[in-house]
């Protein structure tokens, strides 16, 4: 190869990989520090409120899939209802409910769904084996995966509650929005994790 052409082809190369990481398309390759979480999750299979199995690999077939840890009797989760069909709506976005109480039945969770029109899988996880995994705290929390299972955010929706029972007029930060848009075009998530303000889970539910 001609090593006037190699120099000038690296530095075409070079300013296309500048380009491209500017504008976001390769930033997803840029590992996150929240963790990879394929190989523990692609082996779970919960039951849905309808009694079908569901399978947590389905995430590998979506650009992006959003885990929303609720509870239907969560005054919290119920508040954010409308946003979880929001959520659904979203180009690209695989919305799964996860149900942490073993108080939560098919029956409950079923009638959670269809009250508020939820077209998304709620899975029961009454033994708390994602719970456990992602080291979830409360409902309702968000888990932002990408394909391959790299955890992009986690936390809370946005800013509307600010302690239990306390909330805000006006939400002004759209942490989850934010980070799905962000995911979407392959740029950096900033923050790629807050504290949720919901509803405890029970601790002795949870494995050690």
């Amino acid at each position: 190869m001609n090593s006037r052409w190699h120099v000038s082809f690296l530095t075409l190369i070079g300013l296309i990989t500048s380009q491209l990481l500017s504008i976001g398309v390769l930033a997803q390759t840029i590992p996150t520090d929240l963790g990879n979480f394929s190989e523990s999750l692609r082996k779970i299979e919960l039951e849905n409120y309808d009694g079908q199995p569901y399978s947590l690999s389905s995430f590998e077939h979506q650009k992006l899939t959003l885990l929303i840890l609720m509870a239907h009797d969560c005054p919290i989760c119920q508040q954010y209802t409308g946003k979880f069909r929001e959520l659904a709506q979203v180009d690209g976005l695989s919305v799964v409910g996860i149900a942490p109480s073993e108080g939560e039945t098919k029956e409950t969770a079923g009638a959670f769904a269809a009250k508020y029109k939820f077209d998304f899988p709620i899975l029961l996880d009454s033994h708390q084996v994602v719970t456990h995994i992602l080291k979830a705290k409360v409902t309702p929390e968000v888990f932002l995966f990408n394909q391959t299972g790299d955890l992009l955010y986690r936390g809370k929706i946005d800013n509307w509650f600010y302690e239990l029972g306390k909330y805000r007029n006006v939400v002004t930060e759209h942490y989850l929005d934010d980070a799905i848009a962000a995911a979407l075009a392959g740029k950096a998530i900033n923050p790629n994790k807050t504290e949720p303000i919901g509803c405890m889970l029970n601790m002795s539910m949870k494995h050690h």
